[in-house]
């Protein structure tokens, strides 16, 4: 009789939740996603009257409230599985927009970036056309000095000329004094001589 009345109890305590949660006292969101006419069908098998006549929460057979229980039970699992499906869901509309934040962000940082690169261009071309004004000035300067060193290599052609010559004249003059001073040797050994026999003569 105790777990009968246990059984009652359980019944009766589904059935005021249903019909709390039919009237709208239950928060709506997720759950809404529960098709209505399985919830409409779960409470009207609750409400139809048991085969020996009376409402349902007056059912006095074990089994009979062991079915509503298990009713009861099946709603209650089909309403979590479909708020789960919807958790879901939300969770991947969440993945979305964090992603989409993300790309959002992105493309505003290469946007800043691209007009960072266009302002530095517009930056560097008149620092390119200075840079091209001086590399004709350049230009200029190194014509006139290749004109200078080829002026400098002539002159320095003909110092090597006169380099020459002078050698081959220093030569020739150097051959020449050799050539007086053999001669001045000889000149010089006949001169002893003669003066070495003029002393013997007179003596």
């Amino acid at each position: 009789a105790d777990e009968k009345s246990l059984y009652l109890k359980q019944i009766e305590d589904l059935t005021e939740q249903l019909e709390r949660h039919r009237s709208g006292s239950y928060e709506q969101g997720a759950g809404s996603l529960v098709p209505a006419e399985s919830e409409q069908k779960c409470v009207e098998e609750l409400d139809t009257p048991s085969a020996e006549g009376g409402p349902a929460t007056s059912v006095t057979s074990q089994n009979e409230a062991l079915q509503g229980f298990k009713r009861v039970e099946e709603f209650f699992k089909t309403k979590a599985a479909a708020k789960q499906e919807v958790l879901k869901k939300l969770n991947l509309i969440v993945e979305d927009e964090k992603e989409l934040n993300y790309l959002l962000e992105k493309k505003e940082i290469l946007q800043q970036e691209t007009t960072a690169l266009n302002d530095h261009v517009s930056d560097l071309n008149p620092t390119q056309k200075d840079m091209e004004d001086k590399m004709k000035t350049l230009k200029k300067e190194m014509r006139f000095l290749d004109k200078e060193l080829g002026t400098i290599n002539q002159v320095f052609r003909g110092l090597q000329t006169q380099r020459d010559e002078y050698s081959d004249k220093l030569q020739s003059a150097k051959n020449d004094s050799n050539a007086l001073r053999q001669e001045f040797d000889k000149v010089s050994a006949v001169y002893q001589q003669r003066v070495a026999k003029r002393q013997r003569l007179q003596v």
